[in-house]
């Protein structure tokens, strides 16, 4: 199953409600909503219990952040609003955005940041690197003058007093960064796929790869079903032509 999850880009307040809308495609994906290649990683455990992902690598405004390999384990959740995480790699995150802080008692688990400043975060999951728009790290304001924001990343141990069990993720990888890609969950084999969104679903058609992967547009994929299209037609019409005994060529 496929889900692209569609942004209000009409609301002026980044903490407003979304728009009920994006798709869910059973069976298949829709090629009209990304572009480029599928980014495919196996989910990285033997016995799966949620879309699991391993988080590989975090950058904040160009700046690599070290991930503990130990607790890097991820959910991908559409019903998941924000992107939550272990509290080491939750700090180091915004610690790397100028005049940020923990929010306290006021949202245990939130920080604040100057909302003047842009917040460009990337993920990766082993293979492409991908970005969060820097209107998705913003879940909210402070004061109605709007001079600080609530960030979009929160310590997940601020959301529960129970220790997670083995196998369990400790990242939920919600919409905040979901919004920013086409997401495909594969039953065989079990993985998680992300890929470009197309233009039509708020991204563009020229695919950006930070990887060696060979990539195509929406146009090429449609040039390909053309040929493979005209193809399989004179091939149809070669058959009926030898069921009579004659030849096409």
């Amino acid at each position: 199953m496929s889900f692209w999850l569609q942004r209000d880009e009409s609301q002026s307040q980044p903490q407003s409600d979304e728009t009920q809308g994006g798709v869910l495609t059973l069976g298949g994906r829709n090629s009209s909503l990304f572009v480029g290649d599928i980014d495919f990683n196996d989910i990285p455990v033997n016995t799966p219990t949620y879309w699991l992902q391993a988080v590989s690598a975090v950058t904040v405004n160009g700046q690599s952040i070290a991930i503990t390999e130990a607790t890097s384990l991820a959910a991908i959740d559409t019903g998941t609003t924000l992107l939550a995480g272990p509290p080491a790699d939750v700090a180091a995150i915004w610690a790397a955005v100028p005049g940020s802080s923990p929010a306290g008692d006021k949202a245990p688990g939130f920080y604040f940041f100057p909302c003047t400043t842009d917040v460009s975060v990337s993920f990766s999951f082993g293979g492409q690197s991908w970005p969060i728009a820097v209107q998705d790290m913003i879940h909210g304001t402070v004061d109605p003058a709007g001079t600080l924001c609530v960030g979009s990343i929160y310590d997940l141990s601020q959301g529960t007093n129970q220790l997670p069990p083995p196998g369990s993720p400790n990242w939920i990888v919600g919409d905040t960064f979901l919004k920013n890609v086409y997401t495909i969950f594969r039953m065989t084999p079990p993985s998680v796929g992300f890929a470009q969104l197309s233009a039509l679903a708020g991204g563009s058609d020229t695919v950006s790869s930070t990887d060696s992967k060979t990539t195509h547009s929406n146009s090429d994929v449609t040039t390909i079903h053309a040929v493979t299209k005209s193809l399989m037609l004179l091939l149809l019409v070669q058959m009926c032509w030898s069921i009579f005994g004659l030849s096409v060529f």
